[in-house]
């Protein structure tokens, strides 16, 4: 291609070039076009994780249960006495909780039913607790969720405070009982819910507690002459009395007997030897083919003198059925008595009322009666 031709092409195209520019005064400017639009994302509600604080939930490391109905609240834990019910901060809607729980359960046949557990709430951190406890149950519960409790619902960001209290029945056997806790959030505006699950996180500790009475007493033989045959005391104020391990007892208990002479009331020097003697003797049977009788055939676990003193190490009860005993039984006693013509230290028993302190001692199934 000769220069000629080449100078030809580039006017053309300058002449092209010229024809799509526009002349303002000293500026050129490009020709320019706009195509508006938008954009858009839509946020759902959402409940972020349960997080839950100052657990476990635990009534006591040793509690002792003195009357039926005593209550107990949570121990402090994290220098807190509730649990916090809250949800991590991605949380965007107002929401509700509700709880649910198994019975408390030692994994040996004992339990505290769950019915027997109620939480208070400020369903809100900075709200009043409630003045009416909720009782848990094995069904989930409405702890902070409106209508159902009356409260508004927490608000994002908001967590609630929940105190705990355990009601034990006397008699609560000794044990440490473990209990589940779930606690369930949802929220009308949000597209899904959570639960937690606390496996084992209710428990409690029930230390030992004894409890034993006489009923049908006191013992009392009423006007006596000397003689070698034993009487039986007045009828239910001796034969039989009446000892019970109480309500309040929590273990299985073996029982012991002891006593003191009867001494003449103004009179320490005359007195009615007890022990070895067999003035005082006591049988846990109604009796045999002779009622009243000291002949150990006639009586199925025999006939005990009374003692001075326990036992230096466990026999398991003075009879073998005063071995194991639960609560709330009552175990029988009959009781005989010998007037000697003439006692240990004197020629003849001084007319006048004769009295002896006499002790029923329960204690743990299997241990030693004088710790």
């Amino acid at each position: 291609m000769n220069f000629k031709v080449l100078m030809v092409y580039l006017l053309v195209f300058i002449s092209i070039f010229g024809l799509i520019l526009k002349h303002d005064g000293m500026h050129e400017v490009w020709a320019q076009a706009v195509a508006p639009t938008t954009a858009n994302v839509t946020i759902s509600g959402w409940l972020d994780d349960l997080k839950i604080s100052c657990t476990p939930v635990s009534f006591s490391e040793g509690v002792t249960v003195l009357s039926d109905g005593d209550t107990y609240p949570k121990v402090e834990d994290c220098s807190s006495p509730d649990i916090i019910v809250d949800l991590d901060p991605s949380t965007n809607v107002a929401w509700n909780f509700y709880m649910n729980a198994t019975d408390l359960d030692d994994g040996q046949g004992h339990t505290i039913p769950v019915g027997q557990m109620q939480v208070n709430t400020t369903c809100g951190g900075y709200r009043i607790a409630t003045e009416n406890p909720i009782t848990l149950d094995y069904s989930l519960v409405s702890i902070c969720a409106p209508p159902e409790t009356g409260e508004s619902p927490l608000d994002s960001g908001e967590y609630a405070y929940v105190e705990f209290f355990l009601t034990v029945p006397a008699g609560t056997y000794n044990n440490t009982y473990l209990a589940d806790l779930w606690i369930f959030a949802n929220g009308t505006a949000a597209e899904n819910n959570r639960i937690w699950i606390g496996i084992g996180q209710i428990n409690v500790t029930i230390d030992k507690t004894l409890d034993v009475s006489w009923t049908l007493s006191p013992i009392s033989f009423g006007t006596l002459s000397p003689r070698i045959e034993p009487y039986n005391a007045t009828d239910y104020l001796g034969f039989p009395s009446n000892i019970t391990s109480g309500p309040k007892t929590n273990i299985y208990v073996d029982l012991y007997i002891n006593g003191t002479d009867l001494v003449l009331e103004g009179n320490p020097t005359e007195f009615i030897a007890i022990g070895d003697y067999g003035n005082v003797t006591y049988s846990n049977a109604t009796g045999g083919t002779i009622p009243g009788s000291s002949d150990p055939t006639d009586w199925p676990d025999g006939i005990n003198k009374l003692p001075y003193i326990l036992p230096a190490s466990s026999t398991n009860g003075d009879f073998p059925n005063w071995h194991l005993i639960p609560n709330r039984t009552h175990v029988y006693n009959y009781w005989n008595m010998t007037v000697p013509p003439s006692p240990p230290l004197s020629e003849a028993l001084l007319p006048g009322t004769y009295v002896a302190n006499l002790t029923a001692k329960i204690v743990d199934a299997g241990f030693d009666p004088t710790p």
